[in-house]
């Protein structure tokens, strides 16, 4: 005879495990939950506030973060720090927009880009996720339809991949850099202000949802358009550098465009000890690389004091500082290298203007005294 299978509720084998509740189920998912370089979460967890707990010190401590990289803007720093605190820990009354909107205005060479860049190195420990998109290819009402996805007419049909939503569906926490926002189309315009109202855009293959994305775009004003800031006589005006950067920015790309970013922020020119400043943290991110390869290279200050000086950060302040660092630093030093392949420890100094690579010599290590017979019982 078979035997009866026990009904639910009776019979129960001792020592089986019942089944998972909702909540335990979620923590335990919450454990394979990818992970960053630098400890902050990916950008799937934006609706699961226990995942911010690991990228809590991340968060509280952006400012800083971004000021190792960035030197001589404290107050975007400040603005872009405490917007992205609030969106990612959910606090913010529309969670359907992207996590952080930033229109950065200012003139070339002060390092608008860079703050996309430092950003996407702190949160995801990668600037890959930074997907820059030159505006001034979108110029035309057709240029401007292929930030979108669209459909090729004719047999067979042909799906056209758009600069903007398919970088997004294919990583949905990418960070934008809209490089030279005024040159764009009006058309252009109006699909970043849905995306930066909505949260999200129509396509060729339906909704691309950009509510986990970060984005910045860059304005290029040169400084003689907004006037000096020290009108006297007739000329003068109470309204300040900003305001009027911030009113001629508007007059271009129109106020509701303008409003539609959560942060509109006016960058200044830099001067020359902070152009210096982004020079070291530039040459410091090589040496390190070299010091993986146990080769210890140490550049002294009066270098950059050399090589960069006050006329050039005036005139491009940091536009040329990469082809500077290559032309007057990396080449000597790629050739000293070269020809001395078994030195580890190198220092790089200036003497009457000149550069000068040698080899250091290590420091000999102190010697320990001698254990006596009594110390050694």
């Amino acid at each position: 005879m078979k035997k009866q299978r026990p009904s639910a509720g009776k019979g129960k084998k001792k020592g089986k495990r019942p089944a998972r509740p909702p909540a335990a189920a979620g923590k335990a998912a919450g454990k394979t939950r990818e992970k960053t370089r630098r400890g902050a979460p990916a950008a799937s967890e934006r609706q699961s506030p226990a995942g911010l707990r690991e990228a809590a010190e991340v968060l509280l401590n952006l400012e800083s973060l971004l000021r190792e990289r960035i030197h001589g803007k404290d107050e975007a720093i400040e603005k872009i720090g405490s917007a992205l605190r609030v969106r990612l820990t959910q606090l913010d009354f529309r969670p359907e927009r992207p996590n952080g909107s930033f229109l950065l205005i200012g003139p070339p060479g002060v390092g608008k880009n860079e703050f996309a860049y430092a950003v996407a190195n702190i949160l995801y420990g990668d600037e890959s996720m930074v997907v820059p998109i030159d505006m001034r290819m979108v110029t035309t009402e057709e240029e401007a339809s292929r930030l979108t996805d669209s459909m090729y007419p004719g047999p067979p049909s042909l799906l056209l991949e758009g600069m903007i939503t398919t970088p997004v569906r294919r990583r949905p926490h990418s960070i934008l850099l809209l490089r030279g926002i005024e040159h764009a189309h009006p058309v252009a315009h109006r699909m970043i202000q849905q995306i930066l109202d909505q949260g999200w855009i129509e396509d060729a293959r339906g909704r691309a949802s950009f509510d986990r994305t970060i984005v910045f775009a860059t304005g290029r004003i040169p400084e003689e358009e907004a006037g000096t800031t020290d009108e006297i006589g007739f000329n003068r005006t109470s309204k300040s550098y900003d305001e009027r950067i911030r009113e001629k920015m508007i007059r271009r790309l129109g106020e509701e465009f303008v409003e539609s970013f959560q942060e509109v922020i006016v960058i200044h020119a830099l001067t020359a000890e902070d152009v210096r400043q982004i020079a070291r943290y530039k040459v410091e991110v090589v040496l390190r690389r070299l010091q993986k390869g146990r080769r210890g290279v140490q550049v002294t200050d009066s270098v950059f004091k050399t090589f960069i000086s006050d006329d050039e950060c005036a005139r491009s302040g940091a536009g040329t500082i990469n082809r500077t660092l290559e032309k007057r630093l990396l080449n000597p030093l790629a050739r000293y290298i070269l020809a001395h392949p078994k030195e580890r420890r190198i220092r790089v100094d200036v003497r009457d203007g000149d550069l000068v690579i040698e080899r250091t010599i290590a420091a000999a290590p102190t010697p320990r005294p001698a254990k006596s017979v009594k110390d050694r019982a």
